[in-house]
């Protein structure tokens, strides 16, 4: 501020702010503080207060100034003038407007907004449904998983063989010879018999264990494919739940905005 008067009238405006609510003494420096402009120095400051001072426009006392009650009343008519109040009420309405403007467009949610919304949270309703469902079948396979067992089939050999000495042949004298050779005919023919059992049994026995190696071919087959049933539900499951926590967070997010 080069000119001094309009460095004076910016000194006199700012201890007017100073004693609108109550008369104060302001320091110089304090004035100068309130000064913006980078140009004006505190002499150019002390300079200013001591000619308002000689002119009986401020007060001074003990280094600290104040306005004169004229200067202030005549600022304060300044200020208060119609033209002052119209620029003023124009700007105040210009805010309010332009205030309220900004609450109904803040206040106002999109249609694009609203659609966004509604997408989000069908999405999560659908995501938790299929969610729900992919568990269930996956619980309902777990427990359908019972692999079939062939029971142990044991043959008693021992009861299929007759031994030699079962049969009891007297050494009394009073067998004839005849009993002797139809002992003999009936122990040939048991052998024979035994002989047949042991073989049917035998045959048995591969049997069982054919059909046996068939039911484990088959339940390791059922295993692997229920296995693979499951991994693909769980993979299925974790993706979809993880895509569930990314729509509910994005659905709080949006919320919060």
């Amino acid at each position: 501020m080069k000119n001094v008067n309009e460095l004076e009238e910016r000194v006199l405006e700012i201890l007017y702010q100073k004693s609108i609510s109550s008369p104060l003494w302001v320091t110089e420096s304090e004035i100068y503080w309130s000064i913006p402009d980078m140009n004006v120095t505190e002499r150019d400051v002390r300079e200013a207060l001591d000619r308002l001072v000689y002119q009986r426009r401020v007060m001074k006392k003990v280094g600290k100034y104040q306005i004169e009650k004229v200067e202030f009343l005549a600022i304060k008519e300044r200020l208060d003038s119609p033209v002052s109040l119209g620029l003023s009420e124009s700007v105040g309405q210009n805010n309010n407007v332009e205030k309220e403007s900004g609450e109904k467009t803040c206040s106002r949610p999109s249609v694009r907004e609203w659609n966004g919304q509604g997408l989000v949270s069908l999405l999560v309703c659908l995501s938790c449904i299929i969610f729900g469902f992919l568990l269930c079948l996956l619980l309902m396979n777990h427990k359908q998983d019972q692999p079939f067992s062939f029971p142990e089939l044991q043959l008693p050999q021992n009861q299929l063989q007759v031994s030699d000495r079962s049969v009891f042949l007297s050494s009394k004298k009073e067998n004839q010879t005849k009993n002797l050779r139809k002992i003999e005919t009936e122990f040939t023919e048991q052998q024979k018999v035994n002989r047949l059992l042991n073989l049917q049994a035998d045959s048995v026995r591969m049997s069982v264990e054919r059909l046996r190696a068939y039911v484990s071919e088959t339940n390791n087959k059922q295993n692997a494919r229920l296995q693979k049933e499951r991994d693909l539900i769980l993979t299925v499951s974790l993706l979809l739940a993880g895509l569930l926590v990314i729509l509910v967070i994005a659905l709080l997010v949006r919320k919060k905005e």
